[in-house]
């Protein structure tokens, strides 16, 4: 019998170490034991962006049996920012008003009338013009004509089975629709986060160039794809919103988990804790744009003035948020002098990071801005069996709170909110002996053995029904 094997396009995948290689990892990891021959299809690291973080010690979960080849990547965004900068520092030196400095807001400068603000706009437009097909659908497009060429080369070689694509970024999706095209093969196309849907990107939604390129290129990989997995229900309805309930039989929903080998040699989540002088809540990971803990930073402050925080009853981590190019949390927690409670650390390797938060009494999920996705680190506080405190507008992540009865959730902007789950956990802490852990039930649907069982459930179906290609 022909051994079935999969191609696994994932341009996120170590030694890169941000939050989109960890499903792809587990699923490379437990593959092999269901009876798959695995071949992932990656970035080579020499091609990586400045300041990408690595961790060399993922490499170590990757099973030996696991062909990883590595292609190369351009960056024509990089390019034409390079060959913009002259003519960028032209206009600055010859701006509106430059020559005479007469010119003013109200546009009665020798411009004859124009708004200062009208030639930038037009020059803002020129490089959208310029830059956003250069960045459509991210700006790893360059990587695509070098791993479509590997692609089929594997796919021809290894005798390829099925072809699967992990997005974000988009342009793996881009890549499976090409080797769909040109091969044949079976293709599954797995979302971990909303293409359209996220609050992040509101470009997409919009009637602009950029926004209608974004939705028909997701139309292509939904409609072309041979089965499509996202990660929570809230992310599946908003597909079927948008494309009718005819994809339902395509599309099925496998949550994020963790993978269990990662806590082997951690202590086993404990099924209580001793109550003590202080409560120690901790968060793993950077902060970027609206995600950010500012309520929390005020929440602290209110209680610091007032006194409703005795000395010494609450420390909080957040681990990796010292990070170079972000410096709003660390300017923050210094303006609301509570560096006394609020402590921030840079980033730091993943095993030493799970060893912090297993020190942890109660750890901190932050989502804001993103009602269909559900932060990956809920996952690994969920193997830990700590109780989580999460600041998050309602959506998928306060729905897997609720659902799994993972702890307490409050909007990430209602500071009063936060100021008494904080002031409730302290007491509560102080005055129990003993706290409950999360379920082992709820620990044993995100195990990530489980997972990738469901995962083999839908390669085998798309083997079974693939679909001709489109003409």
């Amino acid at each position: 019998m022909t051994p079935r094997r999969i191609l696994m396009i994932a341009s996120e995948f170590p030694p890169k170490a941000n939050a989109g290689v960890y499903r792809s990892v587990r699923f490379a990891r437990y593959l092999p034991g269901l009876g798959w021959g695995v071949c992932v299809l990656t970035m080579d690291p020499r091609w990586y962006q400045p300041g990408t973080p690595t961790d060399e010690g993922l490499l170590a979960r990757v099973p030996d049996s696991v062909e990883v080849v590595r292609a190369a990547a351009v960056y024509p965004l990089d390019w034409a920012g390079r060959l913009r900068r002259p003519f960028s520092r032209g206009a600055g030196a010859r701006g509106p008003g430059a020559r005479d400095g007469k010119a003013s807001a109200n546009g009665h400068g020798r411009g004859g009338g124009t708004h200062p603000g009208d030639n930038r706009g037009m020059l803002q437009r020129v490089k959208d013009a310029v830059s956003l097909p250069l960045m459509t659908p991210d700006r790893h497009i360059g990587w695509i004509p070098f791993a479509v060429r590997a692609g089929r080369r594997l796919i021809r070689e290894r005798g390829i089975t099925v072809v699967y694509s992990s997005g974000p970024p988009w342009t793996n999706h881009l890549v499976g629709l090409r080797l769909k095209r040109a091969t044949g093969r079976p293709w599954v196309a797995d979302f971990r986060d909303p293409w359209i849907g996220s609050d992040f990107r509101p470009i997409r939604r919009g009637d602009t160039w950029a926004g209608r390129r974004h939705r028909r290129l997701e139309r292509r990989v939904v409609e072309t794809a041979d089965r499509v997995i996202v990660n929570t229900p809230r992310s599946r309805d908003d597909l079927l919103a948008r494309y009718g309930d005819g994809l339902a039989d395509k599309l099925t929903v496998i949550p994020n988990g963790f993978d269990p080998a990662d806590y082997a040699d951690l202590d086993p989540p404990p099924a209580a804790r001793r109550g003590g002088p202080r409560v120690v809540v901790a968060h793993a990971g950077s902060f970027y744009g609206k995600r950010n803990v500012d309520g929390l930073i005020d929440a602290v402050e209110n209680l610091h003035r007032r006194g409703d925080l005795a000395p010494g009853s609450l420390e909080i981590r957040l681990i990796g948020a010292l990070r170079p190019g972000r410096s709003h949390e660390e300017a923050r927690v210094e303006a609301a002098g509570v560096e006394d409670v609020i402590k921030l650390t840079p980033r730091v390797g993943h095993d030493a990071c799970l060893r912090q938060l297993a020190e942890a009494d109660v750890l901190l999920l932050v989502q804001v801005g993103a009602p269909l996705s559900v932060p990956g680190k809920a996952y690994e506080y969920i193997a830990l069996g700590k109780p989580v405190l999460a600041l998050a507008h309602q959506g998928a992540t306060t729905d897997l709170v609720e659902r799994e009865g993972l702890g307490l959730w409050v909007a990430p902007d209602d500071v009063a909110a936060i100021e008494k789950s904080l002031v409730d956990l302290c007491r509560q802490f102080a005055a129990e002996s003993r706290r409950p852990a999360i379920s082992p039930d709820v620990r044993d649907r995100y195990d990530g053995r489980r997972l990738t069982e469901q995962f083999d459930g839908v390669l085998r179906e798309a083997c079974r029904n693939a679909q001709p290609v489109p003409a």
